[in-house]
């Protein structure tokens, strides 16, 4: 009998009892019936009723040994919650065993799990970008169904607040020089955006993808060290994207050639493009990004902005004496960043995701 069934079991029994005194006549079986009790169920909950005794006995066997509270609040204190799992735990059901079941053992950590969760989307600080075109996101996933498999990579671009995602690039092994040529055909084909997110991986971090942004007067944001939630929002279309290709795929086989793999990624990006978006305000990726004003900014604002976030980095950096390291300096990068974009009212920086204001106030062009 579970817990939660314990107030419906009195229920029947209280009801049971209220018939059987008003119908005398008839027997315990029938009234079982009348009632939907088993009628065994029935005799071993008056027993333990009348012994004063809870009708709900727990499953497992009785625990004989005393809860030491002390050390096992330690013992829960040290232990290393993940989202979805509690390193160690298993020692500590098997320490405790005489004592505590491994039912409420199990609950009593998903419950600190939850609460571990919690705090944790708390902490998290999600932007909202207002104009499309004005930031870009870059991220590369590797497509491999088996170990013996190569796989190939798949690279993705996407507007951050649009979410539309670019034509996107297949190789067989990520390199700087195609990463180049294919950021060349997005900028001429969408227009260069201000800002340009990538992480720190070699082949978005080369030295020709550096001249091609300070070419076309493109900011670069990279992402913290081991921080890949900086750049969520791409984080979260990677992962989608390689969901509905392994959906589409047989895992026992390896991944198709490029030139047959192709067709299958562009109607998974085609569907997220075009699938309304609630954060879009019931739009859709592709109308939001085509239908509204796309930012442009010339050359010469271009230059004006990156002054003013150099100097504000700068000024970071001598205000909180921080050591001139690579690390330092980035952070002190992005903060200025944000204090440029949150002064010109291009981002909104909140505890929980908002919607889009751009695509409930702006007008159609």
């Amino acid at each position: 009998m579970k817990k939660k069934d314990e107030p419906r079991y009195r229920h029947w029994i209280d009801r049971f009892e209220s018939l059987r005194q008003c119908s005398a006549r008839r027997s315990a079986a029938m009234l079982c019936r009348s009632v939907r009790l088993p009628y065994s169920t029935l005799r071993r909950c008056r027993t333990r009723r009348r012994a004063a005794c809870p009708i709900r006995r727990k499953p497992g066997p009785a625990k004989s040994g005393a809860l030491p509270v002390a050390e096992f609040r330690s013992r829960v204190a040290h232990l290393v919650h993940c989202p979805k799992l509690t390193r160690g735990s298993g020692l500590l059901v098997q320490d405790f065993r005489d004592a505590l079941s491994r039912r409420r053992i199990q609950a009593f950590l998903a419950s600190l799990r939850r609460r571990f969760n919690r705090r944790l989307r708390n902490a998290k600080l999600h932007v909202t970008w207002h104009l499309p075109n004005l930031a870009w996101a870059i991220d590369a996933m590797l497509l491999r169904t088996s170990a013996a498999d190569p796989g190939v990579v798949v690279v993705l671009a996407r507007d951050l607040a649009s979410h539309f995602h670019f034509e996107p690039l297949v190789l067989p092994a990520e390199s700087a020089l195609d990463n180049l040529r294919w950021l060349r055909l997005l900028i001429a084909r969408h227009g260069p955006p201000l800002f340009l997110k990538r992480d720190n991986g070699a082949p978005f971090n080369a030295d020709i993808i550096n001249d091609l942004l300070a070419e076309r007067c493109i900011l670069p944001i990279n992402s913290p060290v081991r921080r890949p939630s900086y750049n969520g929002a791409i984080e979260h279309g990677v992962g989608s994207c390689k969901r509905a290709i392994f959906d589409a795929l047989d895992p026992t086989q390896p991944v198709p050639e490029i030139h047959r793999l192709m067709p299958l990624l562009r109607s998974v990006i085609h569907l997220h493009n075009a699938r309304p978006r609630r954060s879009l305000r019931g739009l859709s990726p592709a109308r939001a990004y085509f239908d509204y004003q796309n930012a442009s900014w010339s050359r010469t604002r271009r230059h004006e902005i990156f002054r003013w976030i150099s100097a504000r980095a700068e000024s970071t950096l001598q205000t909180k004496w921080e050591t001139s390291d690579h690390h330092s300096r980035a952070k002190a990068w992005r903060s200025a960043v944000v204090a440029w974009l949150r002064c010109q009212a291009l981002i909104t920086v909140s505890r929980k995701p908002q919607l889009s204001p751009i695509f409930a106030n702006q007008k159609r062009s």
